[in-house]
Parts: C-alpha cells; sequence; structure tokens
C-alpha cells in the first residue's frame, strides 16, 4: 500500500512549530538581581548586577551608571527600605527588584587612612592608590611606593604577614607580606581588624562577623554569636586568637561597646556588654603592659564620642574603669605594644607608655587627624593630607628617605594621604 504523504508536512509544520521563535526565549526568562535583597550603611555603596543589559532605576538613592549588565547604588542618608530596580529596555513590564535596607550610619564608623606594620608602614593617598613604605620581606624602600592593582581603598589594618585593604565598593582585599599576591577576600564589608595573630576580623552590613585566616590556606569563616542581644556590630577589634578560642571587642550601631568570648565554648562568641558611661563608644585601640611588667595583659581602651578615654582587661573580666586623657577630650587613638597615641581637640598628638604612665606632647605636630602605631614607629596624618612618622627607622620604616631613627616627627615624602 502506497503510504499518504500528508504526514510528511504535517510533521514538519509541528516541528517548526515547536522551535523557539527568536527574541521570545528571553523574554520569557524572567530577570534575577545579584544580590536580590542587601543591608547597607547610609551612604555606603552597592553594586548589582543583572544577567543582561538592563535599565536601572532607585527609589531611594542614586544609581550609576543608569544602563548596563551592573550598577553601584548609592544609599541614601535616611534610613529605611528602598528597591533598585531593573527593567528590560525592550519589554518594560519585564523586570526585577532587589531590596536595599539602609541603617543609620554610627558615628564610631571610621576608615583608617594610615597602617604600621612591624618594619613597613602604608596610607592611602588621597586618588584611593595605597602606597608603602619600609621593609616587606625581599623589598624595601626609604619613599613611598605605589601598591599595584589596588585603587579606591578607604582603609587599612596592617598585620604580621601582610595587608587589609577594604574599598570604597567594600571589597576586602589581602596583600601578602611580599606585596605581590593579592585576594579579593570578600565584597560588602563595612569594617576590617587585623593583627599580629594574623587574623583578619571583619564586619558586614547584616552584623555578620566573619574571619580571614592568611595562615591557613586563606580559610574564611563566619563566626556564630551565641546572643542575638548583638544585633548590629559595626567594628570589631582582636584581642586574643589561638585556634578557635578568641577574645573580641566589638561596638554595636548604638555605641555599645561588647566583649565577644569564645575560650569557654569554642564554637560561639559570647557577648557580654561593657559598661561604658560615655554616651556612646566610637573606637576601641590595643594597649599591651609595658615589657618588663610581670603580668603581660592587653589592654582595650575604648573612646567615647565625649572625649573621654576607658579601659578594660577583656581576656579577664569585664569591668571598665576610666582613663585620664591628656586633655578635656580625645578625638582619635591608636595604640601598639606599650604605647598608645591620642589626638586631642586641637589637633596636637600625645603618646602614653602604658596604664598608669603619664602623657607626653609629641612636638611639631598640630592640626592632626589620624595616628597609627607600627611595631617600633608612629605615624600621623594632617588635616592637609600629609604625612608625619618618628621612632625607629631601621627598615626606612619613616619614609624620609634615610635610615635614621627620630624621636620628633618628619615627613613622609611625596605623599598626600586620603582622610575619611
Amino acid at each position: 500500500m502506497k503510504r499518504p504523504t500528508t504526514l510528511i508536512p504535517f510533521l514538519a509544520t509541528l516541528l517548526i512549530a515547536c522551535l523557539p521563535v527568536k527574541g521570545t526565549v528571553a523574554s520569557a526568562q524572567s530577570l534575577r538581581l545579584t544580590p536580590p535583597a542587601a543591608t547597607v550603611f547610609a551612604g555606603e555603596r552597592l553594586e548589582i548586577a543583572a544577567p543582561e543589559e538592563v535599565a536601572w532605576e532607585a527609589s531611594g538613592g542614586t544609581v550609576d551608571p543608569a544602563r548596563g549588565r551592573a550598577t553601584v547604588y548609592t544609599a541614601p542618608a535616611e534610613p529605611g527600605r528602598y528597591t533598585v530596580t531593573a527593567l528590560d529596555p525592550a519589554d518594560p513590564a519585564r523586570r526585577a527588584v532587589a531590596v536595599v535596607t539602609v541603617l543609620p550610619k554610627p558615628q564610631g564608623y571610621l576608615g583608617y587612612a594610615l597602617a604600621g606594620g612591624r618594619s613597613f608602614s602604608a596610607a592611602v593617598a588621597r586618588d584611593g592608590t595605597v602606597w608603602w613604605w619600609g621593609q616587606v620581606k625581599d623589598a624595601q624602600s626609604a619613599v613611598p611606593v605605589q601598591l599595584d592593582g589596588v585603587r579606591g581603598a578607604r582603609s587599612l589594618a596592617a598585620a604580621d604577614s601582610g595587608l587589609a585593604v577594604v574599598t570604597e565598593d567594600g571589597a576586602l582585599v589581602w596583600v601578602s607580606g611580599d606585596l605581590k599576591t593579592r585576594r579579593r577576600v570578600d565584597s560588602g564589608v563595612v569594617f576590617a581588624d587585623a593583627t599580629g595573630y594574623d587574623t583578619v576580623v571583619y564586619v558586614k552590613p547584616d552584623g555578620g562577623l566573619w574571619l580571614f585566616d592568611p595562615s591557613k590556606d586563606a580559610r574564611l569563616q563566619r563566626l556564630r554569636v551565641g546572643d542575638r542581644e548583638l544585633q548590629q556590630p559595626v567594628a570589631v577589634w582582636t584581642f586574643y586568637r589561638n585556634g578557635p578560642f578568641a577574645t573580641l571587642v566589638a561596638i554595636d550601631a548604638r555605641g555599645r561597646a561588647w566583649r565577644l568570648d569564645s575560650r569557654s565554648s569554642p564554637d560561639s562568641l559570647r557577648p557580654e556588654p561593657l559598661a561604658v558611661a560615655s554616651p556612646r563608644v566610637v573606637q576601641v585601640a590595643r594597649l599591651r603592659t609595658p615589657p618588663d611588667t610581670y603580668n603581660d595583659r592587653t589592654y582595650a581602651v575604648l573612646l567615647g564620642e565625649d572625649g573621654r578615654l576607658w579601659y578594660s582587661d577583656p581576656l579577664a573580666s569585664l569591668e571598665v574603669r576610666p582613663l585620664e586623657g591628656p586633655g578635656p577630650a580625645v578625638r582619635f587613638v591608636a595604640g601598639s605594644g606599650a604605647v598608645l597615641l591620642a589626638v586631642d581637640e586641637a589637633g596636637e598628638v600625645w603618646r602614653l607608655g602604658g596604664i598608669g604612665g603619664r602623657w607626653a606632647r609629641v612636638p611639631g605636630l598640630k592640626d592632626v587627624r589620624q595616628v597609627a602605631r607600627g611595631a617600633e614607629h608612629s605615624l600621623a596624618v594632617r588635616s592637609d593630607g600629609s604625612v608625619f612618622a618618628w621612632g625607629k627607622n631601621t627598615s626606612a620604616q619613616l619614609g624620609d628617605g634615610t635610615a635614621d631613627d627620630s624621636d620628633t616627627p618628619v615627613e613622609v615624602l611625596g605623599l598626600k594621604a586620603r582622610l575619611p
């Protein structure tokens, strides 16, 4: 029997009908934004990406660029919940929305323009580049040298084995001790602290505390806080770490200070409040007892927004005691080893050689905004961006072109630092 030929055109028509029509597949797919939701502080920036080119709109704050596969959202000054919308230019009905929660920016939220390591110094320049000088493994320079591959820097923190950089867009970049290896550790970071324990602890806008250990195969882990009473830490400093056991001091969004301790429970940090009489705590610094002291202790020095200083031994107790300052009000503190530096209201710098010691004014410095302390040298930046250094200079860490120690501040050559 002869087969009917009408079946072939029918099957061909059916096959063609099942083929995707050009331009309709993309319309059927939904847009997905990364991240779909985020929490940032007022004025902070957040990068949001789409799988294709879209037009961007924001219900509050700004987006730049207004069209592309990604945009940078700048949060408004007013806290609240806002949306960033991506629209398909060819089909405005096809859209996706990211929800951004904007929190009030804490008064103590600081960026650090300077960092002092064991034998080197670093600073953020006005254009957001990072410069270093001193001795780093096989490299040495007596004058500032630009660090390649890092731009848009906002804050620095130095550890024995490298440098932690937080950028304007919230990236945390780890620069190894030879200043050659760079790793983008995380994004959406608002504060980071590095210590000689080869530990970088940092905070994200959702209140998450994270630890990065460059000496342990670059391990990254979220720290679990055992009590929900501490809801929004904004800054954190490490005072002790030995494997899973750690003691940290944190400031929350309300300006309260907390001790976070995991020595009794390595799986979780236990938050306990430090009762500081100042209205808000805005900064914390480390200060060790002098080397000839029988009991080696590391104190937490807490600066209140009223300019008063307090101190506590977080490894021993929750007791907080007043620390007499160099004047009526202190505006910035930094410490390393047994030396604490303070900037007063007039912009003068003072030095304290341990709890119970006497403050001594550092000569030749006026209009100082920030200070930093290395192992045996100190740094200061004035409001005009000029950087000064003093102390040991055996590794050229003073940046004045020499290897001569200096008890008085000398200007770091050819550098203007960026102030937060």
